[in-house]
């Protein structure tokens, strides 16, 4: 093998296994973001409820408009706060984003409360700590609203769905648009 051939191959040798190191880069990248865009979309879900939920005066007298987020590792509640900053609600109210650890007599002051699945909050759980107050329960867990969530938000595929409880809706004292109503999948509370 003369000494071209020799280069050639070594260098071929090198692009592949630069390729295979930047396609595994690549792929940790994307599956490290993965979250992030997962995130993202529910929080756009999360800001667009603010254009499909009647709150009662009382609830809405209360500014700003607080997205309380349950989340223990941090992540949710990072990437929701980015993406809801500097947001504010159809009638002008500015969107803050507060991160609870666990469930605190605070998170009544939300307007809606989102359980991460890393919580590991059922809906029962957390209405406890709401009471009375009309907080919109939302969560990402199988089932959130058949166990008595408000709204589910379920991914499938690569896609993110909900699921509508209405009786939790009447129990928290909030309205949905018929139009949420529309593209959601409506379920039925399981006895508890």
């Amino acid at each position: 093998m003369d000494l071209f051939s020799t280069l050639f191959s070594r260098s071929l040798r090198t692009f592949a296994l630069a390729c295979l190191l930047l396609g595994a880069c690549f792929s940790a990248h994307a599956a490290a973001g993965a979250p992030a865009i997962e995130y993202r979309l529910k929080a756009a879900y999360l800001y667009n409820f603010t254009k499909f939920v009647e709150w009662p005066a009382e609830a809405v007298a209360r500014t700003p408009f607080l997205v309380g987020v349950v989340d223990p590792e941090g992540t949710a509640a990072r990437v929701i706060a980015e993406t809801l900053d500097g947001k504010t609600t159809t009638d002008g109210r500015p969107i803050s984003v507060r991160r609870f650890t666990a469930l605190t007599s605070d998170v009544a002051a939300c307007h809606q409360l989102f359980l991460t699945s890393a919580s590991g909050i059922t809906p029962t759980q957390a209405r406890v700590f709401v009471k009375d107050s009309s907080v919109l329960l939302i969560g990402e867990t199988d089932q959130f609203a058949e166990q008595g969530g408000v709204i589910g938000l379920v991914v499938s595929g690569d896609s993110v769905r909900c699921e509508i409880n209405l009786a939790g809706a009447r129990r928290a004292g909030v309205k949905l648009s018929g139009r949420l109503a529309s593209i959601s999948r409506l379920v039925r509370e399981s006895a508890q």
